[in-house]
């Protein structure tokens, strides 16, 4: 589901929004941060890797275990965005 509140702002999600997007004004620039999207497999993650590389991404940490990570197992990889957003996919099974 997208949800659209106007020209600024867009929602995703899967039965509401909970993803929010914000236009920044013109004369400010974005701050860097940190996403995290959860992944439904292992292959999923590495397909993310692969596929933000493929698209102009920068590594920031391939596929693996980050054993530093609290809950194991934690499978994640990390990328920069066109932005310098790091973006990761992480698999933790149920």
């Amino acid at each position: 589901m997208i949800r659209v509140k106007n020209d600024a702002l867009i929602g995703y999600g899967s039965d509401y929004p909970y993803f929010w997007l914000k236009k920044l004004p013109e004369d400010k620039d974005p701050l860097p941060t940190h996403i995290a999207f959860d992944a439904p497999s292992r292959e999923a993650v590495d397909q993310f890797y692969q596929l933000a590389l493929q698209h102009g991404g920068r590594d920031n940490g391939g596929p693996g275990i980050r054993k530093e990570m609290s809950r194991q197992p934690y499978y994640s990889a990390f990328v920069f965005d066109l932005d310098g957003n790091n973006v990761e996919a992480v698999y933790l099974p149920k």
